[in-house]
């Protein structure tokens, strides 16, 4: 049987309950002023390695820019390092848009033959591609949100149409995230983090809401955040989470 799987899009899904990862039953202010720590910055300077492609349905989409630059200035106050690769053959010879697993299973394909896994081991696909239909003379059809990360429940491979997969990111050409985190979100979700405040109980522990109420935190500036109100707020758990991907080094 398939690992279980889901499509985590940039906003608005809601992920399912589960236990604490810190595993304590109890809430602890000296553990959550570690785990929900702003200032930290990770001990030991780690890279975060994507490689990027474009379909060829997704042109040269003026928001990628300001997203590379966002993730880069939110990653690095933290002592994380933005690596993007643009392999040589970066345009994937595809002109649809991602809709079905079918159709996200052969764009992922596409950039596999591009550039292997076993030549980028250890990197992050980031292919950017449009999220709609795209009708001959009649315009297009919305689909989608800014951006989609295919990634199993637990934060690990998935499988697609029956191709065992690595997480990796898809953002949508079409639509731009005033916000520009759409990038640094999706690789969080890449990483095995989901939305907040929604998940703080399960990815902290009983009473973090609350604690970071009585410390006047507004938790919906976080990256992880599923409204619009993000900006480059990273906890310290966050941190530690992304320099563990399989692709920080």
């Amino acid at each position: 049987m398939a690992p279980p799987q889901q499509t985590i899009f940039g906003h608005g899904n809601r992920p399912p309950q589960g236990r604490p990862i810190t595993g304590l039953n109890a809430p602890n202010p000296t553990r959550f002023k570690e785990l929900l720590k702003l200032d930290f910055k990770n001990p030991k300077a780690v890279t975060i390695k994507v490689t990027m492609f474009w379909t060829k349905s997704a042109g040269t989409p003026s928001h990628i820019p300001n997203y590379r630059t966002t993730a880069k200035s939110a990653l690095g106050a933290h002592n994380l390092t933005l690596d993007i690769l643009e392999p040589e053959k970066k345009i994937l010879d595809y002109n649809g848009a991602a809709r079905t697993d079918e159709e996200i299973n052969e764009i992922r394909g596409l950039a596999e033959i591009a550039f292997p896994t076993s030549k980028g081991a250890g990197r992050l696909p980031v292919i950017v591609c449009p999220f709609v239909q795209i009708f001959p003379n009649q315009g297009v059809s919305t689909f989608g949100d800014f951006g989609m990360t295919k990634v199993s429940q637990t934060g690990g491979s998935v499988v697609i149409d029956g191709v065992t997969w690595l997480p990796f990111v898809m953002i949508n050409s079409l639509a731009n995230s005033a916000d520009n985190i759409t990038l640094v979100h999706e690789i969080g979700h890449a990483a095995g983090l989901k939305h907040l405040p929604a998940n703080l109980l399960l990815e902290v522990q009983p009473g973090a809401m609350e604690f970071l109420t009585a410390q006047k935190i507004d938790v919906t500036k976080n990256f992880m955040n599923d409204g619009k109100d993000r900006q480059e707020q990273l906890f310290a758990y966050q941190i530690q989470k992304l320099a563990g991907a399989y692709f920080a080094a």
